[in-house]
C-alpha cells in the first residue's frame, strides 16, 4: 500500500542512495516499512547490515540478509583475497599504487600479486574499479560492502592494527610528500592530489592524533593547512589546531613547545575569526597567546605570531598597537630580506597609520605593498591563513584612493582587488574584496553594482559558512534597496544581518558603519527616532577607538537624523555638519569633505544663507579632479548651480 509523495519522496531518495542503489539492500529496507517511516528508516541507516535482515521467504537462503549475501561472496575469495579485501576497508577510495604501498608494509602480504587479487575482487563485485581523472585507476567499495569489510577487518585485532597503522604512515608521508610542491610549479596538482586523498589523510590525522604523536601529525600540518586555507576550510582548520594544542598541553612544558603554541593559538584564532566572527572563542585564543608571550617575556619575532596580533589589532581598531607589529614584521622582512613578510609589514602599516587619520602616508605603504607583490610568485607561509595580502593591498588603498578625492581610481583598484582574488580562487580573499568593491559602490552611488556584488558575497559566504561575511553583505545589499526606495524591504535583510553580527561579538572594525547603515534606513522609512539611537551608538563605537576616518560621516548622519525628527534641531545639525567638514579638512579627505560640505550647503541654502553655502561648496569642489559622473559630484554640481 505504500505510495510516492512530494513529502516522503526525499526520504526514499536518501535510503536508495544510502544502500548504493542496489536493488537487494532497497528490497531489504522496502520490508522495514511496516515498523519505521521512510523517515524513520533513512535515520536508522547508520548500521545497514544490522538493520536489513529478513525479506522475501522465497528467496535463495543466500540472499536472505544482505549481510549473508555478501558474506557468501567473501567466503569464495582465497584466504590472500580475504586479506586485501579486509585492508581495501581502511581506504576512502584508493590508487592501486596507494593499496599496493600500504599492503607492502604488512608481512601478510610478502610475495602477494596484489594487482591480480583486485583483479579477482572487481570481478566478484566486491570493489569497483573506477578512472579519475587523468586516467589513473582508482579502487573503491560500496559503503554496503566496505561496512562488512570493516566489521571483518575488526575481527582480526593483530590484522587490524598493523593496516590501520601501515595506512596511517603512508598517508602521513604521502602528505609531506606534497609540500615541496606546493611550493613550486606543482602546487595546483599537489591540491588536487590531497583534495582527492582528504578522507585518506583525515582518516590517518586521527589515528596519529590518537597515538598523540606529533612527529608523525608534524608531516600532515603545513601541507593540510595551505590547503584548508585555499579552499576556505577554516572549520577543519580549526579541527586541526585543537587537536595539535590538546597533544602539546600534556608535554613538558619547554621553550620551543611554548614558542610552537603561541604559533598555533594565534593561528587558531585568525581560523576561528574566519569561520565564526569574533566570538569568546577568539578573544580566549589571542589572549592566551598574548599571555605565553607575555611569559616568554615578550612577544617573539615569529611572522605567524605578528601577523596574526596585527589582524587582532585592526579588528580591535586599536590602531596604534597595530602600527607597532607592522613595524616589527618590516623589520624582521629587512633583516631576513623576505619579499613576502615586506609586503604584508607594507600592508599592515599603512592600513593601521591610514586608519589613524594619515591617509596620504598610509597609501604610500600599500602602494609598497602593491608594487611588491607578485601574483605569480606563490605565498606559501607555514601556518599562514587569511585573506591574501596583494587582495587585501589593492582593496584598502581603494578606499583610501576614494577618501582623498580619487573615485575611478579607487574603482578600478577595486575591482583588480577581485580580479586577482578571483584568480587565486582564494574564498576568503574574494569574500573580503566583493564587500569593499560594493562599499565602493554604495558611497559612489552605483546601486546596481552594490547589488551584484553582496549577491555574488552572500552566496559566496553560504557555500563556505563564512558568518561574518554573511552578516555584513545582508546589511550591504539591503542598505541598496534602501538607497532605490525600497526601506521596507531593505530593513528587512538590515536587521537580521545586524542580528548575526551582534551574535557574533564582533570587535568595533565594521560597527559603526553597519549601525550606520541601519540607521540611515530606519530615516528613509520614516522613523528617524530609532535611527538617531543606533547612529548615537555608532558615534559612541568610534569615539572610543574605531579611528576618525568615520567621524564626518557618523555626524553628517546624525545631524540629517536630528532634522528629520525635528525641523527645529537645525541648529544642532549645523554644527554636525560643521565639524564634519572640519574634520574632514584636517584628515585631507576631500570626499568625506565634499559630503559633509553638501549636507551644511543644502542647509544654508534653505536658511537663506545662499552665498556662504556657495563658497563653501565650490571650493570643496574644487578640490575634485575626477569621479564627475558619481552621485555625489551630481549633486554638487546641481546645488551650485542652484545656488548660483
Amino acid at each position: 500500500n505504500f505510495e510516492l509523495t512530494d513529502e516522503n519522496a526525499p526520504a526514499v531518495a536518501e535510503i536508495c542512495a544510502r544502500l548504493d542503489g542496489l536493488p537487494l539492500a532497497i528490497e531489504l529496507a522496502t520490508a522495514r516499512l511496516n515498523l519505521f517511516t521512510p523517515q524513520s528508516l533513512a535515520e536508522r541507516l547508520g548500521n545497514r547490515l544490522k538493520l536489513l535482515r529478513g525479506g522475501a521467504g522465497d528467496l535463495p537462503a543466500r540472499q536472505q540478509t544482505l549481510r549473508d549475501t555478501i558474506d557468501w561472496s567473501y567466503e569464495l575469495l582465497d584466504s590472500s583475497e580475504q586479506a586485501l579485501f579486509k585492508l581495501l576497508a581502511v581506504f576512502s577510495g584508493a590508487t592501486l599504487e596507494a593499496a599496493e604501498a600500504v599492503a607492502g608494509r604488512l608481512k601478510r602480504f610478502d610475495q602477494f600479486d596484489i594487482f591480480e587479487a583486485v583483479g579477482s575482487l572487481v570481478d566478484k563485485s566486491l570493489v569497483r574499479q573506477t578512472e579519475q581523472a587523468g586516467g589513473e585507476a582508482r579502487l573503491r567499495m560500496l559503503e554496503t560492502i566496505r561496512e562488512f569489510a570493516t566489521a571483518r577487518l575488526e575481527e582480526d585485532a593483530a590484522f587490524n592494527t598493523e593496516a590501520r597503522r601501515a595506512h596511517a604512515t603512508f598517508f602521513a608521508e604521502f602528505t609531506a610528500g606534497q609540500w615541496a610542491n606546493l611550493m613550486g610549479e606543482g602546487r595546483e596538482r599537489a591540491l588536487a592530489a590531497l583534495t582527492l586523498e582528504l578522507e585518506n589523510i583525515r582518516t590517518a590525522w586521527r589515528y596519529w592524533a590518537a597515538e598523540r604523536n606529533l612527529e608523525r601529525l608534524g608531516k600532515f600540518t603545513d601541507s593540510l593547512w595551505l590547503l584548508y586555507d585555499v579552499r576556505g576550510w577554516y572549520h577543519a582548520t580549526v579541527e586541526l589546531t585543537t587537536d595539535l594544542l590538546a597533544i602539546l598541553s600534556s608535554t613538558v612544558s619547554t621553550p620551543e613547545r611554548m614558542r610552537e603554541e603561541i604559533i598555533l593559538q594565534t593561528s587558531l584564532a585568525r581560523a576561528l575569526l574566519a569561520s565564526k566572527g569574533y566570538t569568546a572563542e577568539v578573544e580566549q585564543a589571542y589572549a592566551r597567546a598574548l599571555e605565553l608571550c607575555t611569559s616568554a617575556g615578550e612577544i617573539p619575532q615569529l611572522y605567524p605570531v605578528l601577523r596574526g596580533l596585527a589582524s587582532y589589532y585592526v579588528l580591535r581598531s586599536e590602531f596604534e598597537k597595530g602600527l607597532k607589529i607592522g613595524e616589527r614584521i618590516l623589520e624582521l622582512a629587512e633583516r631576513l630580506d623576505d619579499v613576502d613578510m615586506r609586503v604584508e609589514g607594507h600592508l599592515v602599516v599603512g592600513e593601521n597609520i591610514g586608519s589613524l587619520g594619515q591617509v596620504q602616508t598610509g597609501l604610500d605603504h600599500l602602494e609598497k605593498a602593491i608594487a611588491a607583490f607578485d601574483p605569480k610568485r606563490q605565498r606559501v607561509r607555514r601556518l599562514g591563513l587569511g585573506s591574501n595580502p596583494g587582495v587585501v593591498a589593492l582593496t584598502v588603498s581603494a578606499l583610501f584612493l576614494w577618501m582623498i578625492g580619487f573615485p575611478e581610481r579607487a574603482r578600478k583598484r577595486s575591482g583588480e582587488a577581485i580580479a586577482l582574488a578571483e584568480k587565486l580562487d582564494h574564498p576568503f580573499s574574494l569574500s573580503y574584496a566583493l564587500f569593499h568593491y560594493g562599499l565602493l559602490n554604495l558611497w559612489s552611488g552605483n546601486l546596481s553594482a552594490v547589488e551584484g556584488a553582496s549577491r555574488a558575497l552572500m552566496d559566496l559566504a553560504a557555500e563556505h559558512d563564512f558568518q561574518i561575511w554573511t552578516a555584513v553583505a545582508a546589511c550591504l545589499r539591503g542598505t541598496a534597496m534602501v538607497g532605490t526606495g525600497a526601506a521596507d524591504e531593505g530593513l528587512a535583510l538590515i536587521e537580521p544581518g545586524i542580528a548575526l553580527y551582534r551574535e557574533l561579538k564582533t570587535p568595533p572594525a565594521f560597527w559603526p558603519m553597519l549601525l550606520s547603515f541601519q540607521a540611515d534606513a530606519y530615516r528613509a522609512a520614516g522613523r528617524p527616532a530609532e535611527g538617531l539611537l543606533l547612529v548615537n551608538e555608532a558615534i559612541r563605537i568610534a569615539s572610543a577607538g574605531a579611528g576618525p576616518l568615520v567621524a564626518p560621516e557618523g555626524l553628517g548622519l546624525k545631524g540629517e537624523l536630528l532634522l528629520a525628527v525635528d525641523p527645529n534641531n537645525a541648529a544642532e545639525a549645523e554644527s554636525l555638519f560643521q565639524l564634519g567638514v572640519n574634520i574632514a579638512q584636517q584628515l585631507n579627505t576631500p570626499m568625506f569633505e565634499l559630503r559633509a560640505a553638501l549636507k551644511l550647503s543644502r542647509l544654508w541654502h534653505g536658511q537663506g544663507k545662499t552665498e556662504q553655502a556657495r563658497a563653501l561648496l565650490k571650493g570643496t569642489y574644487s578640490k575634485m579632479t575626477e569621479g564627475f559622473a558619481i552621485a555625489d559630484m551630481l549633486q554638487a554640481q546641481a546645488l551650485l548651480k542652484e545656488l548660483q
